[in-house]
């Protein structure tokens, strides 16, 4: 995750899009990765998937956070 989000964050007003089980949208918001609903949720596999969105500023405090985890 983290190297999927570093070229979002670098980017002038880039956006993140992508489809998230419930459970792990509650841990990647616990972790700072502020999420927006895009729409209802959908159950795949038995489990709820919800699509969601994520403005650069929105994963800024979870990248300056771990950043250090980000040497390539």
């Amino acid at each position: 995750m983290h190297f999927a989000i570093i070229p979002i964050v670098e980017a002038e007003n880039a956006i993140m899009l992508a489809e998230v089980d419930n459970h792990l949208m509650r841990v990647v918001n616990h972790l700072g990765i502020k999420t927006h609903p895009l729409g209802n949720p959908i159950e795949y596999l038995g489990s709820l998937t919800t699509p969601v969105y994520s403005w650069a500023s929105d994963l800024q405090d979870y990248y300056n956070r771990y950043k250090m985890s980000f040497v390539e």
